[in-house]
């Protein structure tokens, strides 16, 4: 289903919207997989090598990074799995009721009786992926290397507190934009129903 969307959000290269409220579910969905999700696919494993090889080579002097390390693979696992849920399961019938083709669907093709149910666990995992974020940005100084650090140093701490942005805008068209209006899709295909 997302694979049909329309192409023209590609060319916006990565910037937020203009007005994303605006675009429809299925734009705004394509414009988080596209830019959001395809960041998080990249970045994140650029990012968690980076902090092993300098937890291998700076731990003794910088010890924080042992413990940056394992916060950063475990934001790894838990955003690969859930863009992973929202691309093949949430995204796709949110897509379906903005093309109102939810009335071929019956019941029983369904793994869930409301988008509500995923809605409330991608929330969730929203929210602890910003208790990680947080955790990283405590125990780096807000992302702020010390003086004598190398370039790679200056560049994890650089990419965390650039994903952090991007995490932020991504979570923010989700969970402020994206799923209000698919609950009030979900809503108003009752009613008809």
């Amino acid at each position: 289903m997302l694979e049909k969307l329309s192409d023209a959000e590609d060319r916006e290269h990565g910037a937020m919207p203009a007005n994303p409220a605006g675009l429809t579910p299925s734009r705004l969905i394509q414009h988080i997989v596209r830019v959001h999700h395809q960041r998080v696919r990249q970045e994140l494993p650029r990012v968690a090598e980076m902090a092993q090889t300098l937890a291998e080579k700076r731990g003794d002097r910088a010890p924080q990074l042992a413990k940056a390390t394992a916060l950063v693979e475990e934001l790894h696992a838990e955003l690969f799995a859930h863009i992973q849920k929202e691309e093949q399961v949430l995204f796709p019938f949110i897509a379906q009721m903005d093309q109102e083709l939810l009335d071929a669907c019956s019941p029983s093709d369904l793994c869930f009786r409301s988008v509500a149910q995923p809605i409330r666990m991608m929330v969730l995992e929203h929210d602890a992926a910003d208790r990680i974020m947080e955790e990283l940005r405590c125990i780096t100084d807000g992302f702020e290397p010390p003086a004598w650090v190398c370039a790679t140093h200056i560049a994890l701490f650089g990419g965390l507190r650039a994903f952090e942005i991007d995490l932020r805008q991504h979570v923010h068209l989700e969970n402020d934009i994206l799923f209000p209006r698919a609950l009030e899709m979900e809503a108003a295909l009752n009613v008809r129903m």
